[in-house]
């Protein structure tokens, strides 16, 4: 006999539990608008190139996310995202001193 919470179980447990938090993702419609991008995001330069495309990564990653009920998909997006923003700084300094 497996003990509960493994094996078999476990994994069916798991895939509730995935399934439970994407429906609560989604709310009571079925649809999840996409994210309001950090204000940190709407007031950079590149505001005009990088919101479309943040919206663009997001749809993708939530049409990927409805096929396998993860939301690592969403995760990586926002992480990817961040990393983007945090760096931009010192991706201008570079251009700066390569452009002169």
């Amino acid at each position: 006999m497996r003990s509960p919470g493994g094996g078999y179980c476990g994994a069916l447990a798991a895939v509730d539990e995935q399934r439970r938090q994407f429906r609560a993702l989604l709310g009571r419609h079925g649809e999840c608008r996409t994210p309001h991008p950090a204000p940190r995001l709407r007031a950079d330069r590149r505001a005009d190139t990088w919101v479309p495309a943040f919206e663009r990564d997001w749809a993708k990653a939530l049409e990927d996310s409805r096929h396998s009920y993860s939301l690592t998909p969403l995760h990586d997006v926002v992480r990817a995202w961040q990393l983007r923003v945090a760096t931009a700084p010192a991706v201008d300094v570079l251009d700066i001193v390569w452009l002169g």
